[in-house]
């Protein structure tokens, strides 16, 4: 993990935990929460290792981050960003779904898993009249799972939410399963267990929710949230995406033109790297570098 970029000298020098390196170009592609001054997790949990993250997942740069591009990084706000995959005994929704909205729900959207399997069907033989063969086709048929999309605002009132009155578990829920649950994902589960009867028609005990596992970007080192939230943040933008002497920054925070979007931070990367890649083919003397 890199801890420190010092442009002191001639070349940059980027230090990670062992090891010490020099370049010509840095360009820095992490999230934009892992460049905020102050990192902000949602939960109980999070709040209690905030400060051990910020001292071994932030990067120290020498000489610190211009002001107009540290306001634009503070000014940007990165929610954090989950799925829940639900696994049920059978699915109570339509065969040919292949997603659902929420609405106002406590999840705005839902994803129905589609699995291609290899099935065998008679098919008539021109040739020998009377005669049939088998051909091996591939049908989609739907699992027994829903992804649930938990974006920002949504995730983050899960994680806010009241649990002192104490979650119970849904009928035929796995009861391992829950007991590995803490307490807002235990509430999670019920406020969708309750939102997909209604969206279905189906009673409790009908819809027939086994298992749920939960996953949240603000988990994982290095990144903790989800995307940079798509409000009036242009300026912002373009901000974050001006170079800092040989450092140069990408990702889907500085991309005016596609922002939330894997899309969106692929574009900046390309955009940057050729930038790398003009600038060192520049004769030294136009450079001076």
């Amino acid at each position: 993990a890199v801890v420190c970029i010092d442009q002191r000298g001639p070349n940059v020098s980027v230090q990670t935990v062992s090891t010490l390196y020099k370049c010509k170009r840095v360009l820095v592609t992490v999230p934009i929460s892992m460049l905020k001054e102050k990192l902000t997790l949602f939960g109980s949990e999070m709040e209690k290792v905030n400060a051990e993250i910020e001292q071994k997942e932030k990067i120290a740069f020498i000489p610190p981050l211009s002001e107009e591009k540290q306001r634009a990084i503070n000014k940007m706000y990165v929610p954090p960003m989950g799925k829940a995959f639900l696994k049920f005994e059978h699915s109570v929704w339509p065969q040919c779904l292949t997603n659902v909205f929420g609405g106002d729900g406590p999840v705005p959207e839902y994803w129905v898993h589609l699995h291609r399997q290899p099935t065998e069907r008679k098919q008539s033989d021109n040739k020998h009249k009377g005669k049939h063969k088998k051909k091996q086709i591939n049908d989609s048929v739907t699992l027994p799972i829903l992804t649930a999309f938990l974006a920002g605002p949504w995730l983050e009132k899960m994680l806010k939410a009241n649990t002192s009155t104490g979650a119970h578990r849904p009928y035929g829920f796995d009861e391992s399963c829950w007991e590995k649950l803490c307490d807002w994902q235990k509430q999670a589960v019920v406020n969708m267990c309750n939102q997909l009867c209604e969206m279905f028609s189906v009673s409790e005990k009908d819809l027939t929710l086994t298992h749920v596992l939960f996953f949240n970007w603000q988990d994982i080192p290095f990144i903790r949230s989800g995307y940079s939230s798509p409000s009036l943040t242009v300026n912002e933008r373009k901000a974050l995406r001006h170079s800092e002497g040989k450092v140069l920054f990408a990702g889907e925070g500085m991309n005016a033109a596609q922002d939330v979007s894997i899309s969106g931070a692929i574009d900046s990367g390309c955009a940057r790297a050729a930038d790398i890649i003009n600038d060192l083919l520049l004769p030294r003397n136009e450079t001076g570098n």
